[in-house]
């Protein structure tokens, strides 16, 4: 459509384009201006500083025991990872420099390499444990404690510390957590482990009431384990500091140290935040920095807009001329199919014109031959006339009956031919195939053997019968040529329940895909010469022929194959040189179906209301899109049902609560309503009508969970877009209750 505009407009295109191109380009140097401009200044070290540095590169050696998710751990690569190792990674890119990392099973062998001199400082250093006194703190993150206690109804209420006295609080021992405790929180019963990990699993195990732990370690714990089922009950005015702890003897390294930490901007700590530590950043529109990205984006945005709607003036013109196109190519569309319909009843009759004319050239010399017998002599007396017409009275009505039936293929032949629109509807297919033999049978020669088998038990299809009549005539017409006019045609009816297994099996010749289900089977089984395999891989293309000129179009064996398609059926064949078998499945029509427990499709019908004297079933319809509201009501008053709307749901509830509706029988409801919602609207009403069924409807599952609408006391929920059958299945709750 682009590439189609007039050539004013694509001047127009490509100036826009261009514009286009320049702004996205200002907007993101803008962007990438602001993001990346001094995100990362250097450290700023006195000559004595960067000396010692350069002269020690062998004393860099940092060391740590045990493992403290997320601040360090062994990732499942086996390699150090966390917190502490992403801030190390910045220092070392600034300083230029790399520390050596040494573990230690213990804190006593960690003790006795800083007594040493083996390594220059710790990553885990807590001013709160004496194992790391004496030692230079350099903090880089702190990270709050919390009570945790299991997601109950206990676990839901606002605490404070003083209301855990009776409970057990699993604390990880010789930390700074059970530090804290036992110096402001005496009186608390404290259950000491080994590890946080430890604590949280006491909890979730139900062998404490509570557990504290920093909000990092436990965020951490949280996504690695999947603890869903515990939640945050009390914050506490303290945090668990992380410090490197550097040796007593080392000040410069631990200036250093401070120094790099100091640089890091507040960007990039906001993000090492929100990975390690789940945190959301604080104060995120109060930078200057996005003050100004916003302020560009809304002036780009302003530009971009105008010439938008600039350009979508120009636009809309060739929209609208494109679909005026569009409308006029599906009207030619439209009547060239109808043609093509016709053209090919038109063939069909063509190819039967020598039967038809051999068998009612019989009926009219039947007619002729009575005619000329029963002429009378004017020279008889009165009582020889009484006495011949009472002889011609059985002549007389043979050709009645001949008349009758010379009458009756002509009004066949116009119905066949006739150019009407397509009507379809729920039908009989055995029947229709019965009129569209007594058709036929006018139509071939004496010669030409129909057989019947009709043993389907279920033949209810939703079609137009000309459809039915279409296929049939035009099967017995190539089945007519394949034998000359001499052989025998056998029609066959069947049910047929189509499973994965009877697909698989019988996949070779079908050329059409179809779904498992119930069909109503056709079969036309001729004694010809069979169809050559050249032939059968092009016979159900348009306008493909092996008849002489002016013989044939090509068009039947395509126009039932457009047929079958758009009925939703399948078409199977085998040829030989014994003849040939054509199979046509087309899906049974159902008021209702569900699904038994071995797998196979039930009818299920649904008992209709009274609506010729008693009253109807009243249902509250609750919708808030006219047009879905309206098609749906329209559908429900067919059915039988007296609706009544609503397209919101304090609407829903005046209208309940006014009285105006009796007897009411079913609530369908959408979810995603204006103010209060369908799930909302559901509890309410449940509380008035506690024996009324409430279906819920909406086009979003993924924003329903099945939990809370069974909770909610909801009978059903139905997808959007909702069919006919949906609202005929709804409604059996309904019907249920009568």
């Amino acid at each position: 459509m682009f590439w189609s505009c007039p050539p004013a407009i694509k001047n127009f295109s490509i100036q826009f384009l261009c514009l286009l191109v320049f702004l996205g380009g200002f907007i993101y140097f803008g962007v990438y201006w602001q993001l990346h401009s001094d995100t990362e200044p250097s450290t700023r070290l006195t000559h004595e500083e960067w000396l010692w540095l350069t002269e020690n590169p062998d004393k860099l050696v940092i060391a740590n025991t045990g493992e403290h998710p997320p601040f360090f751990y062994l990732n499942q690569r086996g390699q150090w990872t966390g917190l502490a190792f992403d801030y190390l990674a910045i220092i070392e890119k600034r300083l230029g420099c790399q520390f050596r990392h040494l573990y230690f099973e213990g804190t006593k062998e960690l003790r006795a390499a800083l007594t040493q001199k083996e390594i220059a400082f710790v990553l885990d250093a807590e001013p709160a444990v004496a194992d790391y006194a004496g030692l230079l703190y350099t903090e880089y993150v702190s990270s709050p404690f919390a009570i945790y206690m299991r997601d109950s109804s206990e676990g839901r209420k606002s605490l404070e510390l003083d209301d855990l006295t009776d409970m057990e609080i699993a604390v990880s021992g010789n930390s700074a957590a059970s530090h804290y405790m036992e110096q402001y929180s005496p009186k608390l019963r404290i259950n000491t482990t080994d590890s946080d990990l430890t604590a949280l699993l006491r909890l979730a195990s139900g062998n404490s009431d509570a557990a504290f732990v920093n909000q990092g370690t436990a965020a951490y714990y949280f996504d690695e384990l999947r603890l869903t089922e515990l939640r945050r009950t009390v914050d506490v005015d303290e945090s668990l500091s992380m410090n490197y702890g550097v040796r007593p003897d080392m000040p410069e390294l631990h200036r250093i140290l401070n120094k790099s930490l100091e640089g890091i901007d507040e960007k990039y700590r906001r993000a090492t935040a929100v990975r390690w530590l789940k945190q959301q950043p604080h104060s995120f529109f109060s930078s200057a920095r996005v003050k100004n990205i916003i302020l560009a984006a809304v002036f780009g945005t302003a530009l971009v807009a105008a010439a938008f709607f600039a350009w979508n003036r120009a636009l809309r013109q060739q929209v609208a001329i494109q679909t005026r196109e569009l409308h006029q190519a599906l009207e030619d569309r439209y009547e060239m199919e109808r043609q093509l319909l016709q053209t090919s009843k038109v063939e069909a009759l063509g190819s039967l014109a020598s039967g038809i004319a051999h068998d009612f050239n019989n009926m009219l010399t039947a007619i002729i031959g009575y005619t000329e017998v029963k002429r009378i002599s004017p020279h008889l007396s009165e009582s020889e006339l009484t006495s011949v017409l009472l002889k011609q009275q059985d002549k007389i009505e043979k050709i009645g009956a001949v008349a009758d039936r010379a009458r009756n293929l002509v009004q066949k032949i116009l119905s066949f031919a006739r150019n009407r629109d397509i009507k379809p509807t729920c039908i009989c297919a055995t029947s229709a195939i019965q009129d569209c033999l007594k058709f036929a049978d006018g139509l071939f020669p004496r010669t030409f053997l129909i057989k019947m088998q009709f043993s389907a038990s279920e033949d209810r299809i939703w079609t137009d019968p000309s459809y039915i009549t279409q296929i049939l005539i035009n099967l017995l017409s190539n089945a007519s040529d394949a034998m000359a006019g001499k052989g025998q045609v056998i029609i066959k009816t069947d049910t047929i329940i189509a499973h994965d297994e009877y697909i698989s099996a019988n996949k070779k010749g079908f050329c059409l895909p179809f779904s498992p289900g119930e069909y109503f089977s056709l079969i036309v089984q001729d004694s010809g010469t069979g169809i050559p395999q050249e032939v059968q891989e092009r016979m159900f293309e348009p306008f493909f022929t092996t008849k002489a000129l002016n013989q044939g179009t090509g068009m039947g064996l395509h126009i039932i194959r457009d047929i079958v398609r758009r009925l939703g059926g399948t078409i199977w064949f085998e040829s030989s040189n014994q003849g040939t078998v054509f199979q046509v499945l087309l899906p049974l029509w159902r008021e209702n179906e569900r699904v038994n427990n071995e797998g196979s499709k039930v009818v299920e019908k649904i008992r209709q209301p009274d609506t010729t004297g008693g009253q109807r079933t009243a249902v509250l319809y609750v919708e808030d899109d006219d047009h879905i509201r309206e098609k749906g009501s329209c559908i429900m008053t067919q059915l039988g049902c007296f609706v009544h709307e609503s397209a919101s749901g304090e609407e829903a509830l005046e209208l309940i609560g006014s009285g105006e509706i009796r007897e009411l029988g079913l609530i369908l409801t959408d979810y995603v309503l204006p103010g209060m919602s369908g799930l909302d609207l559901a509890l309410e009403t449940r509380r008035m009508y506690p024996e009324t069924p409430i279906v819920l409807c909406s086009g979003r599952e993924d924003l329903v969970h099945h939990m809370a609408w069974k909770q909610a006391g909801i009978s059903e929920f139905f997808s959007k877009p909702m069919q006919t059958r949906d609202y005929a299945r709804l409604l059996r709750h309904c019907y249920r209750r009568g």
